[in-house]
């Protein structure tokens, strides 16, 4: 056979077999090297639940060199796409000069423009929502180097994701479809780890006080590593007259208040309106859901708040209670000035006193009682629980001079 007849033979079977490559390759999720653009989500909420997942869906993602991904921004809840490169990671907030508290520059407002290549930091800022817009807020970067790259969120400390980039023209391992499939299960698997966590939880704490009343300890909001649930783990909760009830912010990640508004009164908003300005100032925290107000009981005059907290395992100056007296019946309503718009909100329903107590409505300095006896329901004080053994111990005294007295012992 000829060299001209081999490559007439050989020709037409090379062609289909180029063919059935291309066909296949086309099928393969990723193997096309032409796809361009990538999404991102940057956090997950549903409003109705009060459900906020705090990450970035798919948490990691492989591109070629030269794609731009893109990370779209839930409405209600802040978030910023951030590549510290060797940085390190300053604080989120701060005092300036005039004593207001801001949000660190370095957090809220974008740096970089929009290539990376890993030699400088980038920052999407801290994109905000305009509900007449309509649109949700995002963020695009283009990636002109090979390499790994990892990014946080400023907001929540867990949040994080890595973009790997390929040389232009390599096959990534998967196209937009298989990881939009990826971001929901790696979704649902962080929403049922909270499910887990609530299913796993007691009743309401409970503590007797000496005082004879009782301190309800409550939770502001129930975390795992990924997920938020923004609501009062207890949205209602029915005391008595005097009785105190006790935030702990242990089991949250994110921070809240615990904020009573006098009713038809318009609540504060997280950040203050400011005039255009140019360049951008950073978004400064209004005094009035940043600061505690109001005193220890209610009812009180005005709004009465514990202010911005944290768990103080995130931040060891944070007060991680916040505790009010209930003086008189009513019902209180309260909400979280942080998160609004998830219905992060509760009530306490207060009613009369059943066993009414003379010292319910002071001060309780002497904290929970523990192991104090008690006559007819009534915590005896431990002066007198000590005057009683006195006395007891001299009637028994007593009792055995006269019985020694009639025996002649």
């Amino acid at each position: 056979m000829t060299k001209r007849a081999v490559t007439a033979t050989f020709t037409p079977l090379l062609l289909a077999v180029s063919l059935l490559a291309a066909s296949w390759a086309a099928s393969v999720p990723g193997a096309s090297a032409q796809i361009a653009e990538w999404t991102v989500l940057a956090g997950w909420e549903d409003l109705d639940s009060g459900i906020e997942v705090q990450a970035f869906l798919p948490e990691n993602i492989t591109i070629s060199e030269g794609d731009t991904v893109t990370w779209r921004f839930v409405p209600e809840e802040a978030h910023t796409v951030t590549f510290l490169g060797e940085e390190e990671q300053p604080d989120l907030i701060v005092a300036v000069p005039d004593g207001a508290v801001v949000f660190n520059p370095a957090a809220a407002l974008p740096l970089g423009g929009p290539q990376y290549d890993g030699s400088f930091p980038t920052n999407s800022g801290m994109p905000i929502y305009d509900p007449d817009a309509g649109d949700e807020p995002t963020f695009k970067l283009e990636f002109t180097t090979p390499g790994t790259y990892g990014y946080i969120c400023y907001f929540h400390p867990n949040m994080t994701g890595t973009v790997t980039v390929l040389a232009e023209g390599s096959i990534v391992p998967f196209d937009q479809l298989t990881y939009d499939v990826i971001a929901v299960r790696e979704r649902r698997t962080f929403i049922s780890e909270l499910e887990a966590l609530k299913a796993a939880r007691g009743p309401i704490q409970k503590v007797e006080k000496r005082n004879g009343t009782i301190e309800h300890r409550l939770l502001t909001g129930l975390s795992t590593t990924k997920v938020d649930e923004m609501r009062f783990v207890d949205e209602e909760v029915e005391i008595e007259a005097g009785d105190t009830v006790t935030w702990s912010w242990t089991a949250s990640q994110s921070p809240h208040t615990v904020s009573f508004v006098p009713d038809g009164e318009e609540p504060p908003t997280l950040i203050l309106a400011e005039p255009e300005n140019d360049p951008p100032l950073p978004p400064t925290l209004n005094p009035a859901v940043f600061n505690p107000s109001g005193g220890d009981r209610l009812p009180a005059e005005g709004v009465v708040s514990s202010g911005f907290r944290l768990n103080p395992s995130l931040d060891p100056d944070s007060a991680g209670t916040y505790s009010l007296i209930f003086s008189k019946p009513g019902v209180y309503s309260y909400v979280c000035l942080l998160h609004p718009a998830q219905g992060h909100a509760g009530r306490i329903v207060v009613t009369e006193r059943l066993d009414e107590n003379p010292r319910a409505a002071v001060d309780d300095t002497f904290g929970p009682t523990v192991g104090l006896p008690k006559v007819g329901g009534t915590v005896l004080w431990p002066w007198a629980a000590s005057m009683l053994a006195l006395f007891g111990l001299g009637l028994t005294g007593a009792g055995g001079y006269f019985l020694r007295r009639k025996t002649g012992g």
